[in-house]
């Protein structure tokens, strides 16, 4: 759907850090000097057949068998407690299979159509709020001078406004010879004169009063004018104020409006974008040109589609559970934070950089605002709003879990079309990942990102500008801010359990400042507690614990029954 790559996982590593090589989360597991700042276990670069974290399935069928093999995966996952999430998908589909061809081409045509004709309804209703809004303004700034310019003791500020707009807009109709305007020839004074007297100026003697040395014949006109004006307040003020309601209430009709169409339109938009015909997408050429089945001149297809399945992971006896299971782990850990997120070489920010840009929000606790960035706002929402126990079973994201199986499955549907002969072919590349859940935090802040990218596709097709945009193309008018301390702190991920350990095991983290080279960096000034020099939270032990009771639990009950259940789909023994 969107044309960026993935943020792999188990990624090659630097020897000497354990850090990844380029954009990714490296494996964390046997050998790894990271080991217990995270988790990250799975297929390595070298896919072999035969282990427990990495099947090729391949299927060749009647046309509809194939697809009907993968609702069936999605109903497996979905029957046995996994979230499931399509991330990617595209469609290439060659001229030659004119039936197919045919139908793909009508369905994007209808696609287009409904785009258009909506598009054009979002544009119009867009329009329509704009002039709503600019005439809500104007009433709304009418009603601010009718606040207390008429009421006794109003501010004078207010009441000159509404004698401006008077003169202006209402006094200037009744003609020449009558109106301020056209008399300040004889009177030059007579505007501002007019300007001068109050809503209590309601008698000649009055106006004589607080305007001494006019003539009788002016004092008259200004009487005259200013009851009038007293009145007009009075009957405008009313019209104000209904017009106002009506307004508004237009105003949030319009938004709610352009908010429908932009909804309705949206799986419109997706779809179309995922529908390419004859390798009209430039970045699928080579995938789907790479495919055996792709033959020049016949009629052929090819469907790619990526999704994502993946639930909380327990060790069987790891630890005994107890009758209240606490969490004291931070999910989002300044490690994982610097490394696999923020990072604009190897984190997430290397394929997202808007991640590091710059953003202010209010402190919780002291009601100030203070300067964050994008990725510290979208960790805090996602783990306080979507990382709860209230939303395991909705999002399968556990905050007294500290590990979760990932299986990332990449489906490549093709089919042909010869005289005789249809087939549908579906490879099926499973990966299956155990990763700690700073890991895991990492992965779900990658489909969050995702989501926006094709939000922000969604925006530009229908026009809708990001907020601030004045701040890029006009800095000078946007002022200079006060750089303030960001108010975001990431706790260091080891949590309240490690503050026992005691001096000697604080102290230890000295040893790998004298070390040098990439292990000092990477451990030296991060302050991080360390036990028996193996640093973090989560499995520290990769021989005994993680083979054991991770490895040893992962292949035989997650793995193991996804590929069995493949296999058994394409009629496998």
């Amino acid at each position: 759907m969107i044309d960026k790559p993935f943020f792999d996982l188990c990624v090659p590593k630097h020897d000497n850090t354990g850090l990844a090589k380029r954009a990714g989360v490296p494996d964390i597991s046997r050998g790894s000097p990271i080991m217990g700042l995270a988790f990250c276990a799975g297929p390595q670069t070298a896919e072999k057949e035969g282990s427990n974290q990495y099947a090729n399935l391949d299927f060749t069928g009647p046309p509809g068998s194939a697809t009907g093999i993968y609702f069936s995966l999605l109903s497996f996952f979905a029957n046995n407690g996994f979230i499931v999430r399509k991330v990617d998908e595209w469609i290439s589909v060659t001229p030659e299979h004119q039936q197919y061809y045919n139908m793909v081409v009508e369905q994007k045509r209808q696609l287009e159509g409904a785009i258009k004709t909506g598009l054009a309804s979002a544009a119009q209703a867009v329009a329509d709020a704009s002039l709503v809004e600019h005439d809500l303004r104007k009433y709304k700034e009418i009603l601010n001078y009718f606040k207390e310019g008429l009421s006794k003791g109003g501010k004078k500020g207010n009441e000159h406004s509404l004698r401006a707009m008077f003169i202006d807009q209402v006094d200037l109709h009744t003609g020449d010879g009558v109106s301020l305007r056209s008399i300040v020839q004889r009177w030059p004074t007579i505007i501002a004169d007019f300007m001068k007297l109050s809503s209590e100026d309601d008698s000649m003697e009055k106006v004589e009063a607080r305007l001494k040395g006019i003539s009788r014949a002016e004092a008259v006109i200004l009487t005259t004018k200013n009851k009038l004006f007293i009145e007009w307040g009075k009957m405008f003020k009313g019209a104000a104020m209904e017009r106002y309601d009506q307004l508004k209430s237009m105003s949030e009709s319009r938004k709610k409006t352009v908010e429908e169409y932009r909804d309705w339109l949206k799986p419109y938009i997706a779809r179309f974008k995922s529908m390419k015909l004859g390798h009209e997408s430039m970045g699928r050429i080579l995938e789907s040109a790479k495919s055996p089945y792709a033959l020049v001149g016949q009629a052929s297809f090819v469907n790619g589609i990526t999704i994502w399945a993946w639930k909380t992971f327990a060790p069987q006896e790891f630890r005994k559970p107890s009758i209240e299971s606490t969490n004291t782990v931070p999910i989002a850990d300044r490690f994982a934070v610097e490394h696999f997120i923020k990072d604009k070489d190897v984190g997430l920010a290397k394929l997202y950089p808007q991640l590091n840009d710059k953003t202010k929000k209010i402190d919780k606790k002291t009601k100030a605002e203070v300067e964050s960035t994008k990725a510290d706002d979208m960790i805090e929402h996602l783990v306080e709003k979507e990382w709860t126990k209230e939303k395991t079973k909705e999002n399968g994201l556990d905050p007294e879990s500290l590990y979760y199986i990932l299986f990332v499955i990449e489906i490549t549907r093709t089919g042909g079309k010869t005289p005789g002969y249809e087939f549908e072919n579906a490879e099926f590349k499973v990966k299956t990942f155990l990763v700690s859940q700073n890991v895991m935090l990492a992965k779900m802040l990658e489909l969050k990102l995702r989501e926006q990218e094709i939000e922000n596709y969604f925006n530009q097709i229908l026009g809708i500008s990001g907020k601030d945009a004045f701040k890029s193309d006009y800095p000078e008018l946007a002022g200079k801010e006060e750089k303030k301390e960001t108010g975001i702190k990431i706790d260091l991920g080891i949590g309240k359990h490690l503050e026992g350990v005691g001096k000697f095991f604080r102290g230890v983290d000295s040893f790998f400042a004298a070390l040098g080279g990439g292990a000092g960096k990477l451990f030296s000034g991060l302050n991080l507690p360390l036990m028996f020099s193996k640093p973090g939270p989560y499995v520290r032990d990769f021989a005994d614990t993680a083979t054991s009771f991770f490895m040893g639990q992962s292949g035989p009950d997650y793995f193991g029954p996804v590929k069995s259940f493949l296999m058994e789909q394409m009629g496998i023994g």
